[in-house]
């Protein structure tokens, strides 16, 4: 016997169709899938350019560090303290006295024969999400080969 004028509804075991709860449901998902997804869009710039501009103070210290320790020590404190020194893709803060971003504080540390010097790299910079300092500290000694910090009281 054969059945003539019967509709199949695909998806639906009621065979009605979807319900109003059903779609608004599946609307409520995909909206929150859409706006998760573009959120992720939008800050993934952002994300790189910290991650670059991190990468660049750091490769603009470590050139520093090189070349505070290959000076003369006992020129190092007259040459570098309260300098500035420039990173690549960086802009200093408006306002900043030199025009540079990063700046080289020294404290002399020990006294006698063994003498170091606390070295402070600081970059504080105009970032995308405001401004931003990162800080790093290095020791200096005048007996070469010797790169352990000190301890202090």
């Amino acid at each position: 016997m054969e059945r003539v004028g019967q509709q199949v509804s695909v998806g639906c075991v009621s065979g009605r169709g979807f319900t109003l709860l059903e779609i608004l449901v599946a609307s409520a998902v995909l909206a929150i899938v859409a706006v998760g997804s573009a959120a992720s869009i939008v800050t993934t710039p952002r994300i790189m350019r910290d991650a670059d501009e991190s990468s660049s103070i750091r490769a603009a210290v470590h050139g520093m560090v090189s070349e505070l320790t290959a000076a003369e020590f006992g020129t190092v404190h007259a040459t570098y303290n309260n300098s500035g020194f420039a990173v690549a893709g960086v802009t200093a803060v408006d306002g900043d006295s030199d025009g540079l971003p990063g700046l080289i504080t020294i404290e002399s540390i020990g006294t006698g024969s063994a003498l170091y010097y606390k070295i402070t790299f600081s970059v504080t910079w105009k970032s995308i999400n405001g401004t931003r300092t990162e800080s790093s500290v290095h020791y200096v000694s005048n007996v070469r080969g010797d790169t352990a910090p000190p301890t202090e009281s």
